[in-house]
């Protein structure tokens, strides 16, 4: 069973060596979908997309598709604890995000993706998408004619500005300390 699983293109570690499919162009945007919804999130507050994956190959040529697409985009990538790397590609920026969003949901009908993400991902744009989330505790709500995220327990998304110069140095006591940058603004703000 193995081999003939080997045979279709199956392997061990396959989420660390996955290449990009060979999609024909007309199913690209419905693909990067499912991909964003298996594999994505998106920011609450329409800021940003990421898609995680252990495989470089596939995190490089889904930026080169960003690229393509003329979307601002990023890689970035990790050590996780049990050592093997993670990638990260980005999409940042209110502005970017509905970009992505009309193409991805071109083709899309009601039933073929995760209404939260497109919520989310759409909040910025001339045409927002919009459905009342009927969940037991929503993740939204509309309120003076605008996308209000709900949060539930004790974190709350927090926004400012801080100096690049003040970022760095956060970013290089995070590694050290093998924390996440956030932790370590938390801990500054309770102090």
């Amino acid at each position: 069973m193995k081999e003939d699983l080997a045979r279709l293109g199956i392997t061990s570690n396959k989420s660390f060596t996955v290449p990009f499919p060979d999609v024909p162009k007309q199913y690209l945007s419905s693909f990067v979908r499912g991909v964003i919804d298996g594999d994505g999130w998106v920011d609450k507050e329409g800021y940003a997309m990421q898609i995680t994956t252990g495989s470089r190959e596939f995190a490089e040529n889904l930026f080169a598709l960003f690229l393509s697409w003329e979307l601002k985009t990023k890689i970035t990538s990790m050590i996780s604890q049990s050592k093997n790397h993670i990638y990260r590609v980005w999409i940042n920026g209110k502005s970017e995000l509905p970009k992505l969003a009309k193409i991805i949901y071109e083709h899309a009908n009601h039933e073929n993706f995760l209404d939260y993400k497109r919520v989310f991902m759409t909040q910025y744009s001339k045409n927002p998408f919009y459905v009342e989330d009927e969940q037991k505790n929503p993740r939204w709500e509309r309120k003076n004619g605008k996308l209000n995220p709900i949060y539930y327990g004790s974190r709350i998304s927090f926004r400012t500005n801080i100096s690049s110069r003040k970022l760095d140095k956060l970013r290089k006591l995070a590694k050290k300390r093998k924390l996440h940058i956030n932790y370590l603004i938390e801990i500054g703000l309770k102090n």
